[in-house]
């Protein structure tokens, strides 16, 4: 049986209050996998304090970012997912935690030789309907409500991948153009110095809060104590 299977399964016996399961995928530099296999990064490091200062006892496994929803959705255990945006649809479905990271204005990332084209264009929602770029996406990921609803019924190329991944197919030529986080493309760059990726900015392309996104089975007598411990700065 898969590893999370097992851990969502465990039986209640085993403790009177199940431990809850936190799930990630690598997000480079808020939460990845380190020297020596160790989980780390700065949103990590913000929860798991937030987590020992309310004496919160909890896992962190490693799944794909799309099936991570589904297992939140399908309510079977307490799960939570790192980093996560709220939209009206997740909303439906589970709870949030309070913010644990506050994105930096969204970029607009393309090769060089498209760095004028899009500059030209001068904002996302000129940018979309145009059909002289590709627009390539994370399958299945929410960019947050403004910009979902930019990109509703805008064609693209869906890919199955992380982050990092998408950044090295658009580098090969896979698409034109795609929107990411400043972090996510600025360690792009520090570990792909040979890149031919550059990030015009958009004036309505901007930044929305991450949370943890939990099922209903988790306690809401958790989340108060968590939100209660964690130490979030919003920027100015």
């Amino acid at each position: 049986m898969h590893r999370l299977a097992l851990l969502l399964a465990m039986p209640a016996v085993l403790a009177a209050e199940p431990r809850l399961t936190i799930l990630y995928h690598d997000r480079a530099p808020l939460y990845h996998l380190g020297h020596g296999g160790r989980l780390t990064g700065t949103v990590y490091a913000n929860v798991r304090a937030a987590l020992d200062a309310a004496g919160l006892d909890a896992q962190f496994v490693s799944v794909p970012a799309k099936r991570q929803l589904a297992e939140v959705e399908r309510n079977q255990a307490p799960v939570c997912a790192l980093g996560w945006l709220m939209t009206a649809e997740r909303r439906r479905y589970a709870r949030f935690s309070a913010p644990i990271h506050y994105e930096r204005p969204w970029l607009v990332v393309t090769r060089r030789q498209h760095t004028v084209a899009v500059r030209q264009l001068g904002a996302l929602h000129a940018l979309l309907p145009s059909d002289r770029l590709q627009l390539i996406l994370l399958d299945g990921a929410s960019y947050g409500s403004y910009i979902d609803g930019l990109l509703h019924r805008q064609p693209a190329i869906r890919v199955t991948t992380d982050a990092d991944n998408l950044l090295r197919m658009l580098d090969a030529g896979r698409g034109d153009y795609t929107i990411q986080p400043p972090d996510v493309l600025e360690h792009y760059l520090a570990t792909h110095p040979e890149s031919q990726l550059q990030s015009p900015m958009l004036a309505d392309v901007i930044g929305e809060p991450l949370y943890l996104i939990c099922s209903r089975r988790v306690d809401e007598d958790w989340l108060h104590r968590f939100n209660a411990a964690l130490k979030v700065k919003r920027p100015r």
